[in-house]
């Protein structure tokens, strides 16, 4: 009787916890977080990161004497860093890099802590230990997920209602059911500028008196993402012969912003005055660039060490040579020095050639603790090598040997 009402309690407590979880406030310490987490893993858009560091530090340090969320507006072609930007901010607004000051991880430890609490009133009974399982894997990063609930992305295009007013409503509807959760929100528009009359209304009245909605946004933070802009971030970086230091971010917050003027007064959604009341309503108009080819070359460079990191304690250490890194970059087509399709060719060429390489070893070579990224010219493509040894996870489970030996394989 007692291990079923222990297991009960500890399913109640549990499910208590995970809900506390919901109401993740941003970390005390984001600010410094926030900004090595750009400065680490977003290429080639320093004029963007620079500035969203200098608009977030601040607006979270502010007195809440305001109502008004902080809202910025971001433009660029796809494939350039734009919506990994702002999942990036999310990361490190709620927490998510070890910091004890993080109440998603303190409610973490909560429940790691009550149920190792339950296990010990059901001692020996093997539910326990699985529920100890269950719970753990829980408790790994989820974001966007459990672990920043506040984060959440609306796309502009998804409320396709047969009438304007059924769109509106949905749209409405999906943005305060959130805020109403959330006091510390991320919330992003995406394609924002496609928005139709009535929503795009209803956002400006929602970031202008938060309160008449019954929400609180004095705390939270408004991402609108659009391709719009994408002729004249080009143009702009075109002028100075790719030199982005170059680039002067008041005049390049003024021409995004003059493109989306231009193309809501076209709509004759309102008054002209009232267009312009909504545009200031936005703190920040950032560009995201085009990359160029030593900006991609980084990108390939920093997707294979986060390769590495997620494989090596599968294989043991992972590395490659600078061919590798070539041979990535000559698979991406490029159109004037710049890629055709941003950086999303770089995962699609790691997934094909670098992780179809590593699908390739022999399943009976997993007792192995290095793995050497090298190309085979002849066949076009990437091959391994790999010594073996007994220090890597999976030989580890597969064998339980602690000593190693050496044995390349091509």
């Amino acid at each position: 009787m007692l291990p079923a009402l222990a297991v009960g309690l500890v399913a109640s407590l549990v499910g208590s916890l995970f809900l506390l979880a919901g109401n993740v406030p941003f970390a005390q310490d984001a600010c410094k977080r926030l900004e090595k987490t750009l400065v680490e893993n977003v290429v080639g858009q320093e004029v963007a990161t620079e500035q969203l560091i200098d608009a977030i530090c601040p607006f979270l340090n502010r007195p809440e004497t305001s109502e008004k969320p902080l809202v910025i507006s971001v433009h660029g072609p796809p494939g350039v860093g734009k919506t990994l930007t702002h999942r990036l901010v999310a990361h490190a607004l709620y927490g998510l890099d070890g910091s004890k000051e993080s109440l998603g991880q303190i409610v973490r430890a909560g429940v790691i802590e009550t149920v190792k609490f339950a296990g010990q009133l059901v001692e020996g009974v093997r539910g326990a230990s699985i529920f100890l399982t269950e719970i753990k894997r829980r408790a790994s990063y989820e974001c966007p997920g459990k672990d920043c609930p506040g984060y959440k992305v609306v796309y502009g295009m998804d409320f396709l209602g047969d009438a304007e007013q059924e769109q509106v409503a949905s749209f409405k509807r999906s943005i305060l059911e959130h805020l109403q959760k959330h006091k510390e929100a991320i919330l992003v528009i995406e394609e924002y500028d496609k928005l139709n009359c009535g929503s795009r209304a209803a956002l400006r009245q929602l970031i202008q008196h938060p309160a008449a909605a019954n929400v609180t946004m004095s705390r939270s933070i408004v991402f609108l993402e659009s391709n719009l802009g994408t002729f004249s971030v080009n143009d702009m970086l075109n002028e100075v012969k790719g030199k982005k230091e170059l680039i002067s971010p008041e005049a390049v917050h003024t021409k995004l912003k003059d493109d989306i003027f231009s193309v809501w007064t076209m709509g004759k959604c309102e008054a002209t005055v009232d267009t312009i009341k909504a545009l200031n309503l936005v703190d920040y108009f950032l560009p995201f660039f085009p990359l160029g080819v030593e900006e991609i070359r980084k990108l390939i460079r920093l997707n294979l060490r986060q390769f590495a990191i997620e494989e090596g304690n599968e294989w043991g250490e992972v590395s490659w040579g600078a061919e590798v890194v070539e041979f990535l970059l000559s698979k991406i087509d490029f159109d004037n020095g710049y890629p055709v399709d941003g950086g999303k060719d770089v995962g699609i060429g790691l997934s094909r050639y670098v992780r179809r390489a590593i699908r390739k070893i022999d399943d009976d070579s997993r007792c192995i603790d290095k793995v050497h990224l090298t190309v085979d010219k002849k066949e076009n493509t990437i091959v391994t090598q790999v010594s073996k040894g007994y220090t890597s996870r999976r030989c580890r489970e597969k064998t339980g040997v602690a000593t190693t030996h050496q044995d390349v394989q091509r």
